[in-house]
């Protein structure tokens, strides 16, 4: 071979890196593309990739408007070819109404299962009354680290006898639990350490949360259950959505908490929000409170109804609050911490108006000053440090 034919092949090497990539980090590369779909359209990149796909231990299938029928054909197909010994993560996903016999999902989890899946995320979202029925098999596998639900039912779950022995991270949505569920789910995984839970009914009135190993809780929407929390090793708290009076959750024993977010809302009829769910947080490092809490807060002082406790925190998070229509809210959320030291606000950032949020100052800086000078002298004696986020679209402090 002459010297210009030895160095066009070289050449033509090095610009196709891509075929001479070792087989583990073609794979290992194809496991973050959105979907298997688009890991299997990467045999058109080179010959060599042609059957790349089928070792990618993680296995994403999002229905996408594909008529459901066509969709089951294809995670079959998909699954006949797979030929990875375990699976890392196993993702199904299907749209609204798309709804057929539980038996054919179960045996697509069936799959997963006996290749030891470690990450499990169910996304049914079909109408309530038709929900998929968790198989039992699943309950039993111990190898699962991760699973997320959504429009999943646990009728199934068999009293007493879950192993999850492995399961680190748990989050629940849109899910009819029956009776015990929560305390039955909690008692057969005792690595658990993140718990989400997400607009989920019961046919109990009552949640009762235990555990030893929890470190993250995050509660969003419930409407008709009562929360009874004891986690001793509870390290963050998140509390969002809608609550009414009568079931916000009770933090009976959780000594460990360092940070909590508080962010819920209530209709108008329950305005009277029980204010002492505040005093649950006394030893909170870290308090962060939404909009909507800081909206509760200014009504429930403009009504006069509001009392609330003193809190010894030293740092306080105010998230995208509305100085001009919930100012009182704001002013109380500062005077309730006599020993804060740092504070931090979170703007909205509007592209059009920056300071929209702000209160303006400039004619009445003096009165502003003067109705609050109770709470800007009590900050004063030990607040350090003041940080504001969101002033810019680059969200410089």
């Amino acid at each position: 071979m002459s010297k210009k034919n030895k160095r066009v092949t070289l050449q033509s090497k090095e610009e196709d890196r891509i075929s001479y990539l070792p087989d583990s980090l073609v794979q290992h590369i194809l496991s973050f593309l959105p979907s298997t779909k688009d890991a299997i359209h990467t045999t058109l990149l080179s010959k060599r990739w042609h059957n790349q796909w089928t070792r990618v231990p993680v296995l994403i299938f999002h229905s996408a408007g594909m008529p459901i029928k066509k969709f089951s054909r294809f995670v079959d197909y998909t699954l006949l070819l797979c030929d990875c010994s375990k699976i890392k993560k196993f993702h199904m996903q299907t749209g609204d109404n798309h709804h057929v016999q539980d038996f054919i999902w179960n045996i697509k989890i069936s799959f997963a299962i006996r290749k030891d899946v470690e990450e499990l995320i169910l996304d049914f979202r079909f109408n309530y009354l038709q929900q998929y029925r968790l198989p039992e098999f699943l309950f039993k596998h111990a190898s699962l680290v991760k699973l997320h639900t959504y429009d999943c039912n646990f009728v199934s779950m068999p009293n007493g006898s879950i192993s999850w022995g492995n399961l680190k991270a748990l989050n629940i949505e849109h899910c009819h639990f029956p009776s015990k569920a929560i305390e039955n789910i909690l008692r057969g995984s005792p690595s658990l350490e993140s718990l989400e839970l997400v607009s989920n009914t019961s046919i109990s009135d009552e949640y009762v949360i235990v555990s030893n190993s929890l470190k993250k809780l995050v509660l969003k929407d419930f409407w008709s259950v009562r929360l009874q929390i004891s986690c001793t090793n509870l390290e963050e708290f998140n509390l969002f959505g809608i609550f009414f009076t009568w079931n916000h959750p009770n933090l009976m024993n959780c000594p460990s908490l360092i940070c909590a977010n508080v962010d819920f809302e209530c209709d108008e009829v329950f305005m009277g929000v029980d204010i002492e769910i505040i005093s649950h947080f006394q030893r909170v490092k870290e308090l962060k409170f939404g909009s909507q809490f800081i909206k509760i807060l200014s009504a429930l002082n403009l009504e006069g109804h509001l009392s609330p406790p003193l809190l010894n925190n030293k740092f306080l998070t105010l998230d995208r609050p509305n100085f001009e229509e919930h100012s009182g809210g704001i002013e109380c959320a500062l005077h309730i911490y006599h020993v804060l030291e740092k504070l931090v606000i979170k703007l909205p950032f509007y592209k059009s108006q920056r300071t929209t949020n702000l209160p303006d100052l400039n004619d009445s800086g003096e009165n502003y000053w003067n109705s609050n000078r109770e709470v800007f002298d009590c900050l004063a004696s030990h607040l350090k440090i003041i940080e504001i986020n969101g002033l810019c679209e680059s969200d410089d402090k």
